[in-house]
């Protein structure tokens, strides 16, 4: 018989137990869409959190050590021997200073001299102008880059580009400005960034205390980080590595902790929602648990005329797939349907916190896979019991 004649036969037997089809079906159907909206809250989170870090430096590491001033030569010789770093850029912090600009005042500032690559490292976008350059170090410039506090507080409503402000007394040209999104850490808004080669000159500083590395891509964060600790020890305590401390902040081994935890939040809600849909597949198991007693005397009769134990199996097991099938598509249609719906609110709302909910198509084959085969499992014990019934016992049974 061509499975065309097993479908036509099992909408028929389920037209015959609407009531109880449709109790069923809505089980199952109702399992597949927490399935959908679950995996969609997963992806809404994960979307919603990477939006906020969406400008955040993801591919950096942070060295820093007190008692060891690192120097410029130190860190081109750095460069030159490990191939994976991309970028270098040192940084030297004056905890607060004192800024002007005609009358205005902000003393909540601090005063960061960086190298012309710190930009390219930390992500930092600019709202107007440009950072720093090549020929800003070589001509020791007296510029600087302001975050959007230090320009509302001093500047208002006024184009800061090419006006000067004094930074401790000192007159600096302001060349840029941050986004006022431009990283996680607010903290930049605050800040007055001058070109590296200014403050050691103006300060007599001959060394740093910390520096900070991009990646290049696809290369082993740790590694880069042992190798960098390593020659640094080499070069600056030859012979006391045992007591020379060099600390690290490796935030590309941060993204991927981050990236890891979303991953078991997804797996955790693939479980929950495999669970909810097991529920309903019970259910299809005990219909057609139910469907094979009241039918004993039709299968006798179908025996009877010559219907193999196979046929009787594969009628048995089309029903049970064909009501798992056509409820979960509904319940996944009502799914994304639902998914579209909180998209459009979101957009509405639109709170910080929240990206689009997605139900990607990898995942919806996954969940028809599931489908089809815990529907062939809910109905392969009823038809196995169907192919049991002996003919003589089923023509007498009531």
């Amino acid at each position: 018989m061509s499975i065309r004649y097993y479908l036509e036969e099992s909408f028929e037997n389920l037209r015959q137990n609407k009531f109880r089809s449709i109790l069923t079906g809505f089980g199952v159907a109702w399992g597949i869409f927490l399935l959908v909206l679950l995996l969609g809250a997963g992806e809404s989170l994960y979307n919603g959190t990477s939006k906020n870090f969406s400008r955040y430096a993801e591919n950096f590491i942070s060295f820093w050590s007190p008692s060891s001033p690192y120097t410029t030569p130190l860190l081109n010789k750095l460069q030159a021997s490990i191939k994976d770093i991309e970028h270098i850029a040192p940084s030297i912090w004056f905890s607060s200073s004192k800024l002007r600009y005609q009358g205005e005042d902000y003393s909540a500032s601090t005063l960061q001299g960086v190298g012309i690559h710190y930009a390219q490292i930390m992500k930092l976008v600019l709202d107007q102008g440009r950072f720093f350059n090549q020929r800003d170090e070589t001509l020791t410039r007296q510029v600087c880059v302001i975050g959007h506090d230090v320009k509302t507080a001093l500047f208002k409503k006024e184009d800061p580009i090419g006006k000067f402000i004094s930074v401790d007394g000192r007159y600096h040209q302001v060349i840029g400005t941050l986004d006022s999104n431009t990283s996680f850490n607010k903290a930049f808004q605050e800040r007055v960034f001058v070109p590296m080669q200014w403050i050691q000159k103006t300060y007599g500083i001959t060394g740093f205390d910390q520096f900070l590395v991009s990646l290049k891509a696809g290369v082993s964060a740790q590694a880069v980080e042992d190798k960098t600790k390593t020659y640094l020890l080499e070069q600056l305590h030859p012979g006391k590595t045992e007591s020379a401390k060099i600390y690290t902040y490796n935030n590309k081994k941060e993204v991927e902790k981050f990236n890891t935890l979303f991953n078991v939040i997804r797996l955790f809600l693939w479980l929950v929602g495999i669970c909810m849909l097991l529920s309903g597949i019970v259910g299809v198991s005990n219909m057609m648990f139910v469907l094979v007693k009241e039918r004993t005397q039709e299968i006798g009769i179908r025996k009877v005329i010559g219907a193999s134990a196979q046929e009787i199996l594969l009628m048995v097991m089309t029903e049970a797939i064909f009501i798992s099938l056509v409820a979960g598509i509904v319940g996944m249609l009502a799914g994304v349907g639902s998914i579209h719906l909180l998209n459009r609110l979101i957009d509405y709302i639109n709170p910080s916190m929240l990206g689009h909910l997605v139900f990607r198509p990898s995942a919806a084959i996954t969940a028809l896979i599931l489908l089809v085969t815990a529907g062939a499992i809910a109905g392969l014990m009823p038809a196995r019991r169907a192919t049991a019934i002996l003919p003589i016992k089923a023509l007498n049974s009531e």
